[in-house]
């Protein structure tokens, strides 16, 4: 059981199904939380860089490429605008 359908719990949900697992997602919320921030992962984040160690920064690109083919492989269109 994963608790929360924001971007955190259905990647967890989505993996552990890939993995095997019966999944269930409870998320109390409304849909389409997206709308706040602008849709925006982490709309913040820019604000807590500066000074990031660059093991962690290393990270973050990382896990930045990673989102196309996560994308891809659920049937999702991945936009990147902006910043």
């Amino acid at each position: 059981m994963v608790i929360g359908a924001g971007v955190l719990g259905l990647c967890t949900a989505a993996e552990l199904a890939a993995r095997g697992h019966a999944v269930t997602v409870i998320d109390p919320g409304t849909p389409n939380a997206s709308s706040i921030a602008a849709g925006m992962i982490a709309p913040a984040l820019e604000s807590l860089l500066e000074g990031f160690p660059a093991e962690r920064a290393a990270l973050l690109k990382r896990a930045r490429d990673l989102w196309p083919a996560f994308a891809g492989a659920h049937g999702l269109t991945l936009l990147r605008e902006g910043a």
